[in-house]
């Protein structure tokens, strides 16, 4: 599954994800973080690419709003604040038992979480 990180998932689990294999990009890597949620999503799905959040509330809103009209969207994962902040590895073992279950293609519309 490729994914995107937002600004609030610390940069520890790009370079951890990265280190095992998982295609993984940044909003801080592509200079996006100032972005507005709305705009992450379109690069996100402009890449093909899951986005990956610890903002639940305004995701899971823009999800919807994404699909009632038809706009773009290559399915978010949500993670917990603590887990994100605390546990990066464990992020990224949750992304990869989540790929193994679901497998790599992305989905669209698909607003999930993520189990750390």
């Amino acid at each position: 599954m490729r994914s995107y990180l937002d600004e609030n998932v610390p940069i520890d689990v790009l370079r951890i994800g990265r280190s095992l294999g998982l295609d993984i990009e940044s909003s801080h890597e592509a200079g996006n973080d100032a972005l507005t949620d709305p705009r992450q999503l379109d690069c996100a799905a402009a890449q093909g690419r899951c986005l990956i959040t610890i903002n639940r509330d305004d995701f899971i809103r823009l999800t919807n709003e994404f699909a009632s009209t038809d706009r773009a969207h290559a399915g978010v994962l949500i993670i917990s604040h603590g887990n994100s902040q605390h546990a990066p590895r464990r992020v990224v073992e949750a992304i990869m038992r989540y790929v193994e279950r679901r497998g790599s293609a992305p989905a669209d519309y698909l607003c999930d979480f993520l189990r750390a």
